[in-house]
């Protein structure tokens, strides 16, 4: 699977100046070229192939205003391009294949001198960081010098070490729903049964390219919800591997999430050894459990932690106590709901268990929603919910509907933060910080 290479990295061609272009023989010849060096290179791998549909979709696509690549420039740009596709991986550019490639961009090339293209492939194509320093000395065109931030953007977040979390749990806990909501972005199906045995991998992006990725069977780089909802049952691998921008405080940070199936399902047993299994062979730098607030402290739930508490020693965990919005505000209050599970969690064995409460459904619809036009009727769900919230966590105070009015991304960032996901946000950051 691809989701510890390549699949971190955001697309840049998107900021190329090509595609803008009204020409669109322009464009093709463009493509063509690139193609050209491609195929002469004879590279044949999945995200090759996966980078090759992308590109001829986005090049060939109609321009929507005119856009222009300086004739001096046009091998630079290509040179980028063919460094993006292949990762910017330097034992690609030194194969024979790449070396055919720099052949021939180096015969065309107006641009410079022969010491100053040198300089770019390195940097660019070889990862180099002296040459880079080199590189920002150039005089270039304001088109060019942003694909060439873009791609040391890329490179920088791609050499830094993941934070690796597992999100692990009992059915119903509401997994994705949390996950979706720490992405801000729905990449994992919300259903209240199992529904596959694969573990899912949810990498974040350095910055926001519009795309999400999946590698499940078929790589695709332009995957819709119905892809992702969509399990490939010809994916004879353990894994699926998603990849997006984290719309969230998470964004631009190198985090992996890994998605567990729930281990107490009486359809699919096969996934408790499944997730068991990763739990004893992988480590993870945070271990997040999941608890159901409406279904606390369950024989289930029981056998589980003791699992954890065996298996996971001298590593971080924290407990959150998921779906507070489905309490009853005048039956308990949340302080006593977290001090309860505190008092369960010490009686199991953990010392000084670190527990949190969250809504991650009111999390991740305050994160949606300012992306989408919000009925009279939506709003008015998201306050009522924002009112229980408040009043779950001991706020008395009663809220205005008034001020409100046509102001919908005051409510969805009041939500998010009532909801209790952002001190869990922190949590992962300052893993990061700490290691």
């Amino acid at each position: 699977m691809y989701h510890q290479k390549n699949m971190e990295m955001a697309q840049i061609i998107q900021a190329n100046p090509i595609l803008g272009s009204s020409e669109t023989t322009e464009r093709t010849e463009y493509f063509d070229t690139l193609m050209d060096y491609l195929r002469r290179a004879r590279w044949k791998s999945r995200w090759i192939r996966a980078e090759t549909d992308f590109y001829r979709n986005m090049m060939l696509a109609k321009g929507i205003s005119r856009g222009k690549i300086l004739p001096e420039e046009k091998y630079l740009f290509l040179l980028a391009d063919i460094a993006a596709i292949t990762g910017y991986q330097p034992k690609m550019m030194e194969s024979a294949g790449g070396r055919k490639i720099l052949y021939l961009l180096r015969k065309r090339n107006k641009w410079g001198g022969e010491n100053a293209f040198r300089c770019l492939v390195k940097a660019v194509w070889g990862r180099n960081d002296g040459a880079w320093n080199k590189v920002n000395k150039f005089q270039l065109s304001e088109g060019l010098r942003k694909y060439l931030e873009l791609i040391k953007c890329n490179q920088d977040f791609t050499q830094m070490n993941p934070v690796r979390v597992i999100v692990i749990a009992t059915m119903s806990a509401g997994k994705s729903t949390f996950i979706n909501a720490l992405a801000g972005s729905k990449l994992c199906w919300s259903q209240n049964m199992a529904c596959t045995s694969k573990i899912h991998v949810i990498t974040g992006k350095p910055y926001d390219d519009g795309l999400v990725y999946e590698d499940d069977h078929i790589l695709r780089l332009q995957a819709s919800q119905d892809i992702l909802f969509d399990d490939d049952e010809r994916n004879d691998e353990s894994e699926i591997a998603v990849s997006s921008y984290f719309h969230s405080t998470l964004g631009g940070q190198r985090i992996e999430i890994c998605d567990s199936p729930g281990v107490n399902s009486s359809l699919n047993v096969e996934h408790k050894n499944i997730t068991y299994d990763i739990i004893k062979k992988q480590k993870f730098d945070m271990y997040v459990y999941l608890m159901n607030a409406t279904q606390l402290m369950t024989d289930d739930e029981a056998e589980y932690l003791q699992f954890i508490k065996e298996n996971i020693k001298k590593r971080k965990i924290i407990f959150i106590i998921n779906k507070i919005d489905k309490l009853e505000a005048e039956n308990e209050t949340l302080h006593d709901i977290v001090g309860d599970v505190k008092k369960y969690l010490l009686a199991i064995g953990f010392k000084n268990p670190i527990v949190y409460a969250v809504s991650a459904e009111a999390a991740l619809l305050g994160r949606l929603m300012p992306y989408e036009k919000i009925t009279r009727r939506e709003r008015r769900k998201l306050e009522f919910m924002l009112t229980d919230l408040l009043a779950i966590a001991g706020n008395k105070s009663s809220i205005d509907y008034g001020i409100y009015e046509d102001d919908d991304i005051q409510i969805c960032s009041d939500l998010i933060k009532a909801s209790g996901i952002l001190p869990i946000e922190k949590e992962i950051i300052n893993v990061k910080k700490e290691r």
